[in-house]
């Protein structure tokens, strides 16, 4: 058999591989991750990992490297990683044995430029996540593209949860497709950037979650009102309409924590002015200060950078 794969050294449980021209990598920020990445040139960090939106460092796995015929495996407490020595690809299973990845092929990899991974699925496998994204529940049967720009109707996030028990999370800024389309695999289109992915062992979805959330970071408990219904008035909606509703929430005991307005409360919405519409709202901060009594917190709906205080 013709070694393609070739491993370089070890740094604590990072592990160094050349494969043709690039640099493989093999991280385990801990004991059910698996990051995997691909470059090319002189050694350097992941961007991501450098401005500090993803963590390269969770927990010690305190892993092991096993040098076989056809194979590299990697082991911890949890996982398995094999990487074939002849370029056809990367199986992470757990422990026990039964495998939850298994990606095939390493020729589409191609730091720099466009490359392609291609992943084996099973026929009931199904695929959740993409973050706020109105295509599908099931993104099986779909291809759903990541771009950096203003999305609502396909993958706003390069992140999913798959049935057979790990998360895929891709530390590529890059545009993607996500294609599975296909039967028997599905693939992943990066059109440049070093490869960078994590596969999160679950195998339950809380878990790959909390696994999620430990690598980007979790936000800070919110107030309750965040928690509860809002209402937001529509775009044309006035001072004593939205006072009207307000006060009928309360008579009629419907448990409403916050009140919002669309941007008819500016004089010229949607142009960053942040003038009040005095017409339609002759006297906000006494309209403010009634809403505040009952209860409800508020909120203004507009885009840009909004001034905190001083609206006129």
């Amino acid at each position: 058999m013709k070694s393609l794969v070739t491993f370089l050294n070890k740094d604590i449980d990072n592990y160094f591989f050349s494969y043709k021209n690039h640099t493989l990598i093999l991280i385990l920020p801990s004991p059910d991750i698996c990051r995997f990445r691909a470059y090319s040139g002189e050694p350097h960090d992941s961007i991501m990992v450098k401005l500090g939106y993803v963590k390269g460092k969770i927990s010690q796995s305190d892993s092991i490297l096993f040098d076989y015929e056809e194979i590299y495996e990697i082991s911890n407490s949890e996982l398995k990683i094999s990487l074939y020595k002849d370029g056809s690809g990367i199986t992470i299973s757990t422990f026990s044995g039964t495998k939850i990845f298994r990606m095939m092929d390493l020729s589409g990899i191609n730091p720099g430029h466009k490359s392609n991974i291609t992943v084996a699925k099973n026929d009931s496998e199904r695929y959740h996540g993409f973050g706020f994204q109105r295509k599908t529940l099931d993104a099986n049967g779909h291809r759903l593209t990541f771009k950096k720009e203003y999305r609502w109707g396909e993958a706003t996030v390069p992140y999913f949860l798959s049935s057979d028990g790990y998360g895929f999370f891709s530390a590529n800024t890059y545009n993607h497709t996500f294609d599975f389309t296909k039967e028997h695999d599905y693939s992943i289109d990066i059109n440049g950037g070093d490869i960078d992915f994590f596969i999160m062992y679950g195998p339950g979805f809380k878990k790959i979650i909390q696994s999620y959330t430990g690598l980007t970071g979790r936000p800070h408990m919110v107030p309750a009102y965040a928690l509860g219904l809002c209402y937001v008035g529509r775009l044309f909606e006035t001072q004593e309409g939205i006072l009207s509703i307000a006060r009928r929430f309360r008579e009629e005991g419907i448990p409403c924590d916050m009140i919002g307005l669309e941007p008819g409360w500016e004089k010229h919405y949607y142009q960053m002015k942040w003038i009040w519409n005095n017409e339609m709202f002759p006297h906000p901060e006494a309209m403010i200060n009634e809403l505040h009594d009952m209860g409800y917190a508020f909120e203004l709906w507009e885009s840009g950078d909004a001034p905190t205080s001083g609206y006129m």
